[in-house]
């Protein structure tokens, strides 16, 4: 994989919905792999210092893997459309910790300026219960509508033995607004 032209495409995609989104007609931008997307940023950091993949990494080198994915979580952020950013549970801050789920580890600089940078944020759980699986939303942060916080929202009940998925997330967005 050449991650500097991963890098290259996503901010090439940014530019042109910042350019063109009104003439294409794009409501909104998903960037689905915040997790993945700062392992690419490592790796570039990795390649220009010519680091070992498992070997050791100066302090100072974080900071060029804090530009990449900083500067370009930044320039989605500032498009004039909706944006949503979908990351795994290495995002989750000390704040949502705390409320039930455990540390893996200290969360590194970035994980905690992208996490004070989003005015929204949902964690989803997924609980297995008796004949049915129950996906859950918690609203963690809402700059918008303070209320909303700690608010839990089941938006979907599978039923194990018939596989029928009742789905609503109607709820979670309106939470949210």
């Amino acid at each position: 994989v050449d991650y500097q032209v991963v890098l290259s495409l996503i901010k090439g995609i940014v530019n042109v919905v910042a350019t063109r989104h009104k003439e294409l007609k794009i409501k909104a931008v998903v960037f689905d792999g915040l997790s993945t997307f700062l392992k690419v940023c490592e790796n570039i950091m990795r390649m220009e210092k010519h680091l070992t993949p498992d070997g050791g990494v100066n302090n100072l080198y974080w900071k060029i893997r804090s530009k990449h994915f900083l500067e370009t979580i930044l320039a989605i952020k500032s498009l004039p459309i909706n944006k949503f950013f979908i990351a795994h549970e290495d995002f989750i801050d000390d704040e949502e910790v705390s409320a039930g789920l455990e540390p893996k580890k200290k969360k590194s600089n970035v994980v905690i300026k992208t996490n004070q940078e989003m005015h929204q944020k949902i964690r989803c759980i997924r609980e297995d219960q008796k004949g049915k699986v129950i996906f859950k939303a918690v609203i963690d942060k809402n700059k918008f509508k303070v209320g909303s916080e700690g608010q839990e929202i089941i938006f979907c009940i599978v039923d194990k033995a018939t596989e029928k998925a009742d789905w609503n997330t109607k709820k979670v967005y309106e939470s949210l607004m």
